[in-house]
């Protein structure tokens, strides 16, 4: 998904800051993250709109040493794929990484 806008809405009654998410859901707006508080004076949170668009394809890469995974994602980023997930260790030395095209 992209993102295509972004706002922070606020109220300083917790439960009124909870309807204005809920109708704002209904115009396709979505909360990010939790609910933040200003000391002693609002309540909000981060909304975002986003666009779908359609998976196309979905690779993992897995190298040994470090330097070889940091060279091997910039390659994969250059080639137009795009960064899925958390970079994950194999728990016996290595490094994967997950990638997705639209």
């Amino acid at each position: 998904m992209e993102t295509t806008d972004y706002k922070i809405i606020s109220d300083p009654v917790l439960a009124d800051l909870e309807t204005a998410v809920k109708a704002d859901l209904v115009l396709g707006w979505s909360p990010l993250g939790g609910v933040m508080y200003d000391t002693g004076s609002d309540y909000s949170q981060a909304m975002v709109k986003t666009s779908a668009k359609a998976i196309t394809d979905y690779t993992v890469i897995h190298y040994n040493d470090l330097d070889s995974f940091i060279s091997g994602v910039k390659a994969m980023l250059s080639a137009g794929w795009v960064l899925y997930g958390d970079k994950q260790g194999t728990g016996v030395g290595g490094y994967d990484q997950a990638f997705i095209k639209y």
